[in-house]
């Protein structure tokens, strides 16, 4: 849209929750899932995303088709019922949402109802655990008699009287029914683009490889919680793009914000200038603790530039929480050659206070004193040893 009101709320919208980059789950409805950080849609300035650069039509079968979508993961089946932008601005004409599985097939194509709704109404849409794609982008708007007026959807919209809707929103609800979902939000979605590094390797927007066109800093920070001790299983940057690649020069890094505790490092290389980059990481995460996935470049005198477009951070089953020692506890009494009876607990502390915190395990246990081997099974942490003079030799 071109008229002066748009223009104004669009470059103003840039000043809104420009690093929308913590997380925490949301408690309204367990099983809504939402997607957090600022997009800017439309051809408004290079802080936009062209709808086009988003989605296309393909020309054969007039299907929508992905090109730089958002991605999100379902850790468990979900029925969708709506899609939700929060606090969208400069919305103009109906919106189209769509959602592609990870084969690309269509899964959700709706428009959204009213001209300046910022959502789209689903009727028992059934979506299966596993990795998704969206894509929401506005009317493409012509200008006749001095007015703009919608003319739905094209791939190729600006032009002299011709102008793709500008709008932005600061993150995305997935709503879902309450009643057939189950706690689905065992992973995170970061929405929004970067770009940083110092912005001397040249380039522009995504035919020039960034997007933004200026970096941003020499860091990006995803701060997040988890309600419940979760393995954190792989952290997946989307559409991650280096025009002139450089060794080293580039880290991710996993801190516990509570303890200051670097939990992971590792030097992000791909074999190829761009493509997702998967990140086992695999690392045990506790619920209420605060946790950060850094994004850095380095590099001396010149800071190395690179750009992507969302992250995805997984979440794997709930955790037994691992052994860390063996605890024996005898009565005080057992002084003499007579049997006694003994208690081992299995503890996942530190056991430096002389306490066990039991892990709940079914395990066996091997117990050898001398030659002699005793398999124990463990009932619900612990076990009892019986007639320990058994297990001595003696003189």
């Amino acid at each position: 849209m071109r008229s002066q009101w748009l223009k104004l709320m669009c470059r103003t919208t840039i000043l809104c929750g420009f690093f929308l980059l913590s997380f925490t789950w949301v408690s309204t409805v367990a099983a809504d899932v939402y997607l957090t950080g600022e997009i800017k849609i439309g051809d408004n300035d290079t802080q936009h995303i062209e709808p086009n650069n988003m989605l296309q039509t393909n020309r054969w079968h007039g299907e929508f088709e992905p090109v730089n979508p958002i991605h999100f993961n379902l850790s468990d089946d979900v029925t969708l019922t709506q899609i939700q932008l929060q606090s969208s601005l400069g919305i103009s004409g109906s919106l189209y949402f769509v959602i592609w599985d990870k084969d690309n097939v269509i899964k959700v194509n709706r428009r959204s109802s009213s001209a300046t709704l910022g959502h789209s109404e689903f009727y028992d849409k059934t979506l299966i655990a596993g990795d998704y794609k969206l894509a929401v982008v506005g009317q493409c708007f012509k200008k006749t008699g001095g007015s703009w007026n919608p003319d739905g959807w094209s791939d190729t919209c600006s032009s002299g009287n011709r102008s793709y809707d500008d709008f932005s929103f600061q993150g995305i609800t997935l709503k879902t029914d309450p009643t057939t979902a189950t706690d689905i939000t065992t992973s995170l979605a970061f929405v929004r683009r970067h770009h940083i590094g110092d912005t001397n390797e040249g380039g522009n927007g995504y035919g020039g490889r960034w997007y933004p066109d200026s970096h941003e800093t020499n860091r990006i920070n995803y701060d997040f919680t988890v309600p419940k001790d979760r393995s954190l299983e792989s952290v997946t940057i989307y559409n991650y793009r280096d025009r002139e690649r450089n060794d080293n020069t580039v880290k991710l890094k996993l801190f516990n914000r509570d303890t200051t505790e670097r939990m992971n490092k590792i030097d992000m290389q791909v074999t190829s200038s761009s493509g997702d980059y998967v990140w086992d990481v695999n690392r045990k995460l506790t619920a209420g603790t605060r946790y950060r996935v850094v994004v850095q470049a380095t590099g001396r005198g010149d800071k190395d530039d690179i750009s992507w477009d969302d992250i995805v951070i997984k979440m794997g089953d709930d955790i037994t929480p691992l052994i860390n020692h063996y605890r024996i506890i005898h009565p005080t009494n057992a002084l003499t050659c007579e049997s006694a009876s003994i208690i081992v607990q299995a503890c996942s502390n530190d056991g430096a206070d002389g306490n066990c915190e039991l892990v709940d395990t079914n395990d066996e246990f091997r117990l050898n004193v001398g030659d002699d081997v005793e398999v124990l099974t463990f009932t619900n942490g612990f076990t009892t040893v019986t007639e320990l003079a058994a297990y001595l030799q003696l003189p």
